[in-house]
């Protein structure tokens, strides 16, 4: 009676174990999936953290530029403040039309992807 039972036993917790390996599996599988996931949106953040950081140091190259040809054009005292109102606002209008143009492309885009074009 005592081996029936042993027997039993391990045939019982051999099945519950197995069961729990079957669903720890599982687990696991979903857990490395989400690791994945994080890791491309870990991968993504940080390509468009660079980008925007190269973008910034091109921003700056060309702030320094713009402002040597404004000097040129308009040569004015240094430190003259019209001056530097006049580069602001140019500056400002050209970012403003660049960004409109921009997001009417990407929207356009967009909704051509969405009709399946």
């Amino acid at each position: 009676m005592i081996n029936e039972f042993s027997i039993a036993c391990r045939y019982v917790v051999g099945t519950q174990c197995m069961l729990l390996c079957v669903y720890m599996s599982k687990k696991t599988k979903k857990m490395l999936g989400r690791a994945d996931d994080v890791a491309d949106e870990v991968k993504e953040k940080l390509i468009s953290y660079l980008l925007a950081a190269f973008g910034l140091i091109a921003g700056l190259a060309w702030n320094e530029a713009i402002k040597g040809a404004i000097d040129v054009i308009y040569p004015t005292p240094e430190g003259s403040l019209t001056a530097k109102f006049l580069y602001a606002g140019i500056l400002t209008l050209m970012i403003a039309v660049i960004t409109t143009i921009l997001v009417w492309v990407t929207k356009r885009d967009e909704a051509s992807l969405k009709k399946g074009r």
